[in-house]
């Protein structure tokens, strides 16, 4: 076969070949075309969806920065609007100074309201998780304990073993012991006192124990785990308060 003829049915086979491709490309090109926008729409709601986090992380992250301030604002007392004769004459004032209030309890209140509106907006995110402890936290400092109680235990849901868990636990405990349930609080305090993994002061944990024995009538085993205190913890910042119950204890007996 001659040079010409062979390089006549190459140009011919090649030909063919893109001719064949073309068709092919031309027969899925509706297919590659949906599959690049399904990869497209799929990589713009990936991105959506981490902006969406992002915003919702943020927007958790602010309602609890606006809790706290509001959980921490200035307590200012009310001017006196008495005259001087003492026939209260004068009219009282028509604002105090913004973000402050006139007393421990309404601030409390007012704080509780928005940690509870934070961890309820924002359940999912860690925003939303302090808030709930923070609620729980307010709420006892109330005297709301049965409250207290309950916020305790969805940290303790959420969290587990986590720091905010672990606070969690020793925080219903204490909730516990004030609403007289001494039984589960000791259960709880008895318990936490063996987790040395744990990030929070064995020595704290012993003290409310100590206290949560004596308001059970258990003397022995408060003066027990008051002397552990002194004897197992001689740098605790609880030395002076467990021996000032150890002396408490030892008068009582001597009477």
């Amino acid at each position: 076969m001659k040079r010409s003829d062979r390089r006549h049915l190459k140009e011919n086979a090649l030909g063919t070949a893109l001719v064949g491709l073309e068709s092919r490309v031309r027969g899925h090109g509706r297919v590659l075309i949906f599959c690049g926008l399904v990869i497209l729409i799929g990589f713009v709601a990936f991105v959506k969806y981490l902006d969406l986090q992002n915003e919702k992380e943020f927007a958790g992250t602010q309602m609890l920065a606006e809790a706290m301030i509001t959980a921490t604002a200035p307590i200012v007392l009310p001017p006196d609007t008495s005259s001087a004769d003492g026939s209260g004459a004068l009219p009282p004032p028509a604002s105090f100074q913004p973000g402050s209030y006139t007393s421990g309890e309404r601030r409390a209140e007012m704080a509780l309201q928005q940690f509870i509106e934070t961890a309820e907006s924002h359940p999912a995110n860690q925003a939303g998780l302090v808030a709930r402890y923070y609620a729980a936290t307010t709420a006892s400092s109330l005297g709301q304990r049965e409250e207290a109680i309950q916020h305790y235990q969805m940290v303790i849901e959420s969290e587990g073993n986590g720091i905010y868990g672990e606070m969690a636990q020793l925080g219903m405990a204490a909730a516990q012991m004030h609403s007289g349930r001494y039984a589960e609080a000791t259960e709880i305090f008895e318990a936490s006192s063996e987790q040395l993994e744990w990030d929070i002061p064995v020595d704290g944990v012993l003290f409310e124990l100590g206290k949560t024995y004596l308001l059970s009538g258990q003397s022995d085993q408060a003066q027990a785990t008051f002397t552990r205190i002194i004897t197992e913890f001689p740098e605790s910042l609880f030395q002076t308060d467990a021996q000032a119950e150890l002396d408490k204890l030892d008068s009582s007996e001597n009477e």
